[in-house]
């Protein structure tokens, strides 16, 4: 559950290594950020709304993995992270 809720500046990212087999890293554009019942900070992206779902609104959803990946500002991204834009 999230206490709140802001939009993100532009140019905030969620950055994946795809690994050594992989060769670009996936990165996705946080939509949000959001505060955690526990006070934690989390990036919001954006996700396909599921079928089943009667939403007519964007949906956000934290990464799905936070252990192999980072938040990271545009002007931090290596210059293989920038070519995988």
């Amino acid at each position: 559950m999230y206490t709140q809720i802001c939009s993100a500046e532009a140019g905030w990212f969620f950055v994946q290594d795809a690994g050594v087999t992989k060769d670009k890293p996936i990165l996705q554009r946080v939509a949000a950020w959001a505060i955690t019942d526990e006070g934690h900070v989390v990036g919001l992206i954006g996700a396909v709304i599921p079928k089943e779902s009667n939403a007519t609104s964007p949906f956000l959803t934290p990464p799905p993995s936070t252990e192999n990946g980072q938040y990271k500002h545009f002007r931090d991204l290596t210059t293989r992270e920038q070519e995988a834009l």
